[in-house]
């Protein structure tokens, strides 16, 4: 589990990225071992930034990996 607050552009566009005034994320990863050879990952998030007043932006994101150990 992860979390977040504050502000902190992490990708700047253009001179609106700059004005964040508030931010927060949190997230969760999960790594599952099958057997002796293989780890599932999977990872979800979800972030919410007031770019000014009246706006909003909201960011979802999902991941799944898959890994063989030798």
């Amino acid at each position: 589990m992860f979390g977040g607050i504050g502000s902190s552009p992490g990708e700047v566009n253009d001179v609106t990225d700059l004005q964040r005034r508030d931010s927060w994320k949190v997230g969760a990863r999960l790594d599952k071992t099958l057997g002796d050879m293989f780890i599932l990952k999977l990872s979800a998030r979800y972030g919410w930034e007031e770019l000014f007043v009246g706006r909003d932006r909201r960011q979802f994101g999902f991941g799944v990996g898959f890994e063989r150990r030798f």
